[in-house]
């Protein structure tokens, strides 16, 4: 009999084979990500690419992303590291995100071990290791597989802590959740509730555990949130273009009285120069010879929201204005920023505002904080998100429930690289993963989510298992309060998988059932190792909305909008 980390080692290998098979079965293998899954990949690939020619300045929206700490930043940290964003070195990043996914067939089998038994464990390994959307997570720079090794390894700590604790146990525990914080912010949530459960549990000297992981946690997020605070000012005090020297002075411009070029110093500096030429065209429109601060009002007439200053971020700053935009009726669940492209007001009517401004407005996927509603939208966006929501209850309880079907897609779906059996592709939303939408689809996953459900429910009253039942309701708070995206539904797929496995552990009791599930297991992975082979052989074809996808043409979608996608077997 093979130790417990060899048996490790083998779905390691078994989990990184179809990874690689899924790879190189498509045109788009020469990327960085796959079709199937675009996600935030081209953003990561653009930083990558600025950082390493240190030419982010070019493109304004790219200088932005890099300047403010408008996301987490460990996926830049990491995909920088690792390439420099040409298309020679992608390669890498495929190989290493496919390495990072074939952890989580290991880790889930020595997580289950002690709590289910070793047939059980075995069992959660090789469905972790075969699983279609956990290779689809691995596919690209994407940083759901990132944080899903990550939060698996910190469950390790959370035994410990629960039954045997050490200062070196609870200081790892609590720097591993720094770590997730910086790949995702909202993981806050997740800390919080599996700190509570080691107060639920009483375990021993959970005061002093929690006191040295507290610690830990901000020992190493403090440098960030330093860096985060002080990048914010200084874009808000040097961010965005100057003043030129005759502001406010005729002829060039109407006569700026000093109480209204006080109020425009007082203005951010990123929005500082569209103040001046929007309010001196506004009011020339208007027959004005100069402009006062009681002018400012304009800008509320016109946009419905006056400039302000940036938010105090924590890690990122990106979390409400994604709460207002996830929230709105425009995002039907699933992502979308047309929220932030609504038409401004224009009180009045257009004749009073500068000819032509709603050609310049910002377009669509531009987010410009020289133009009030987006600051708006980034400074007030929870009020905003909760207006929406509160606006009209009917509608967001509809909206909820289309965003819990979403990431319930992601949560089930096939196994092997080929998806079987209902295949891969069918809907991609914008930025997020495709999923089947067939009934069989539909089906297969309803399944898989039931069973896994079950498994957790019958195992409720373990507190070893608490924290995967912490883990899915903190995370299905997430998709109800953001995006409803089904990549974030694959990222419980995993705990669903501990469940199917704690469903089946008590049949592994039986002599006969361990020794035909030893041999169906082996012959399910084998089957599926050895299609996904022949698979990749004969190659595989790609197609978008009925077009066949290309090595060249591939490259040219970045997974800003739906599509219908099409992978043949």
């Amino acid at each position: 009999m093979l130790p417990p980390m060899a048996r490790a080692l083998l779905l390691f290998l078994l989990a990184l084979l179809p990874r690689l098979l899924f790879w190189q079965a498509t045109e788009d293998r020469e990327l960085a990500w796959s079709l199937c899954f675009v996600g935030d990949a081209p953003v990561w690939q653009a930083q990558a690419g600025a950082l390493a020619a240190s030419e982010s300045s070019r493109d304004e929206n790219l200088s932005r992303e890099l300047s403010l700490p408008l996301r987490p930043p460990a996926m830049t940290w990491v995909v920088s590291a690792l390439w420099d964003g040409r298309a020679d070195g992608a390669w890498k990043v495929r190989v290493v995100f496919a390495l990072l996914g074939a952890l989580v067939a290991p880790l889930l089998y020595l997580l289950a071990r002690k709590r289910l038994g070793e047939r059980a464990a075995l069992l959660a390994g090789v469905l972790g290791a075969l699983a279609t959307n956990l290779i689809l997570l691995s596919s690209g720079p994407h940083s759901e597989i990132l944080y899903l090794v990550l939060l698996l390894a910190t469950l390790f700590d959370q035994e410990r802590l629960r039954e045997a604790p050490t200062s070196v146990a609870a200081l790892r525990w609590g720097a591993l959740h720094a770590l997730l914080c910086l790949v995702r912010v909202e993981h806050l949530l997740t800390f919080a509730a599996l700190a509570a459960l080691l107060v639920i549990a009483r375990a021993p000297r959970w005061k002093t555990s929690l006191g040295l992981a507290s610690a830990a946690l901000l020992v190493v997020l403090l440098p960030y949130q330093l860096h985060a605070l002080e990048a914010t000012r200084r874009y808000q005090d040097d961010g965005g273009p100057a003043l030129p020297r005759n502001a406010g002075r005729p002829p060039q411009f109407l006569d700026w009285q000093p109480d209204a070029l006080a109020r425009l110093e007082a203005t951010p500096r990123c929005a500082r120069a569209a103040t001046l030429a929007f309010l001196d065209a506004t009011m020339r429109t208007r027959g004005a010879r100069r402009v006062t601060a009681a002018d400012f009002d304009v800008l509320r007439q016109a946009y419905g929201a006056l400039p302000e200053p940036l938010p105090t971020p924590f890690v990122a700053l990106y979390g409400g204005l994604n709460f207002f935009l996830a929230n709105s009726k425009e995002a039907d669940g699933g992502f979308s920023n047309e929220a932030l492209h609504r038409p401004p007001p224009l009180e009045g009517g257009d004749a009073l505002y500068p000819p032509g401004l709603r050609d310049v407005l910002p377009k669509e996927g531009e987010l410009n904080l020289g133009y009030p509603p987006h600051l708006h939208a980034l400074r007030h966006g929870y009020a905003l998100g909760f207006a929406e929501l509160t606006g009209n209850p009917g509608d967001a309880l509809a909206r909820c429930g289309k965003k819990l079907l979403h990431a319930a897609e992601g949560a089930g779906g096939g196994l092997g690289a080929a998806g079987l059996p209902v295949g891969l592709g069918g809907v991609r939303r914008s930025v997020d993963l495709a999923t089947p939408q067939q009934l069989a689809g539909r089906c297969a996953s309803a399944a898989w989510i039931a069973l896994g459900l079950l498994g957790l429910w019958r195992v409720r009253r373990t507190p070893s298992t608490w924290p995967w039942l912490a883990i899915v309701a903190t995370k299905l708070a997430v998709v109800l309060a953001f995006f409803g995206y089904a990549r974030h539904g694959a990222l419980l797929q995993p705990f669903l998988i501990l469940g199917v496995a704690a469903l089946a552990a008590p049949w592994f009791q039986r002599d006969a059932v361990r020794r035909r599930v030893r041999w169906a297991g082996a012959t399910l992975a084998l089957g599926m190792l050895a299609y996904d082979a022949q698979r990749t052989l004969r190659g595989a074809e790609l197609a978008l909305d009925g077009q066949r996808v290309s090595a060249e043409s591939a490259a040219e979608d970045r997974g800003h909008r739906a599509r219908q996608l099409e992978v043949s077997r």
